[in-house]
């Protein structure tokens, strides 16, 4: 099962790979345009950039994190911003009948570290731990979710990665 794991942010990170494999994924991120409250401009750049991944790596399933809104902290544009990407990833997924899941954040971090409370930098730390060059975090955010959809939909495998264990397939 091809899978795309989506860190949606202003910085979007992605992972790519085969997980029925055990595939070490692809991953990267990519930066969308600063765009203040023009929250179109944004999304529609978003979906450009969706589009492409898609011609180019064909997933048979998306999984992104679910937008969380810190009360006080959010302004109204960057909220209207991340349940717009998410809202884009669902209506994209629909129109080119390719499954697609959320998952909570939390989730991903208690399976990547074994802390749900996990800051960035201890996301960062599992990911160089399992051999990944970090850039930002959001590339380690999209990793915990390709390898807890793993560990989800293929246990055996994400056994090779285990990031609590000493046997490592790098």
């Amino acid at each position: 099962m091809k899978v795309l794991a989506l860190d949606l942010a202003t910085c979007t990170g992605f992972a790519f790979g085969d997980i029925s494999k055990g595939e070490r994924p692809k991953y990267g991120y990519v930066n969308l345009p600063k765009t203040g409250d023009d929250v179109g401009y944004f999304l529609v750049a978003f979906e450009q950039w969706l589009t492409d991944k898609i011609v180019f790596d064909k997933p048979g399933t998306i999984i992104f994190e679910a937008p969380i809104l810190t009360a006080g902290r959010t302004s109204p544009a960057v909220a209207r911003k991340l349940f717009g990407l998410a809202n884009v990833v669902e209506m994209f997924c629909y129109r080119h009948s390719i499954s697609v899941r959320s998952t909570n954040i939390m989730a991903v971090k208690k399976y990547f570290t074994g802390r749900g409370n996990a800051k960035k930098h201890d996301m960062i730390k599992a990911a160089t731990d399992l051999g990944f060059k970090i850039a930002v975090d959001d590339e380690a955010d999209a990793l915990g979710i390709y390898f807890q959809a793993m560990n989800h939909f293929y246990p055996a495998q994400a056994q090779q990665w285990d990031s609590r264990s000493a046997a490592r397939l790098l």
